[in-house]
């Protein structure tokens, strides 16, 4: 039997018997995502903003619409945007140590998901996943170069044509498409070179958060083609989301066994180093 058959058989394991808690913890996060949604939504009501422009007045043709980016359409989205960055980094990272909790045995807690809004953890969560976020849009932005280029090339040939759609166009925007494609499955891999992070960052706050991206990226550098594979063995399950009620169960389960799979890698990079530490000891006597 394969390792990653192994890690998703103990991973269902450990979700049994905290049902009641697992569906405590979607629920919280789905109000907090409606919560979000509905403080945009109300805020362009009261102020009488408009997400699209109807430029060309022509009420019954929505394709011809144009998004709103005044001023005060910008600082509602962004606004918004940072208050929800603010609260959901403690929220997501309070989420993995939850499931964290659990594969390692330990009984399952619904408050452990507002552990990092405490004061002493907030602004340090706050702070690490803004390095990580930082570190991402620019891997971004390099990787997404050729699919940025393809979509100039897409506007450049549309707007020559007259706006109408010929075989040389059709053609662009397929490339375009498979190069967003195939940019997106490659900036995932890459990100997978910060997976111990949180798993890190959860074991030990106090650690300076370089080290933890430093120790996460070394300790990755061999295992990020097995997460990814990992997250791809879930592909039969993410479209039974589409029914929408199996995702409770279907996030828990690739939490579950991401979890077990960083206890697995966070141990081998402590045994690791206290090898290390021992052979410089050695030298030294």
């Amino acid at each position: 039997m394969s390792l990653r058959k192994e890690i998703k058989i103990s991973a269902k394991k450990f979700l049994k018997g905290n049902g009641g808690e697992l569906i405590a913890v979607w629920i919280i996060l789905a109000a907090v995502f409606i919560g979000f949604h509905l403080l945009e939504y109300f805020l362009f009501q009261l102020t009488g903003i408009k997400t699209f422009l109807d430029i060309n007045r022509t009420p019954n043709d929505f394709l011809d619409d144009i998004i709103n980016t005044s001023p005060q359409m910008l600082a509602i989205t962004w606004g918004v945007q940072v208050a929800w960055f603010l609260i959901m980094s403690p929220f997501f990272v309070g989420i993995i140590k939850f499931f964290y909790d659990i594969i390692q045995g330990d009984q399952a807690k619904v408050c452990t998901i507002f552990k990092f809004f405490s004061p002493k953890l907030f602004l340090k969560t706050i702070y690490f996943k803004i390095n990580i976020f930082i570190r991402l849009f620019f891997w971004a932005i390099a990787i997404n170069v050729p699919a940025i280029l393809s979509f100039m090339a897409v506007r450049f040939a549309f707007d020559s044509n007259g706006g109408y759609f010929d075989a040389t166009i059709l053609f662009l925007t397929l490339l375009m498409l498979g190069l967003i494609l195939v940019c997106g499955l490659i900036l995932f891999y890459v990100s997978l070179r910060y997976f111990l992070a949180d798993y890190l960052f959860i074991e030990d706050p106090g650690q300076k958060i370089h080290k933890i991206i430093k120790t996460s990226v070394v300790a990755m550098k061999q295992n990020k083609a097995e997460i990814f594979k990992l997250c791809f063995s879930f592909v039969i399950w993410y479209l039974l989301c589409l029914l929408v009620l199996p995702v409770i169960f279907v996030a828990s389960y690739v939490l579950s066994s991401a979890s077990i799979y960083a206890k697995k890698y966070i141990d081998d990079a402590k045994m690791q180093e206290q090898i290390e530490k021992t052979q410089i000891i050695d030298k030294n006597i």
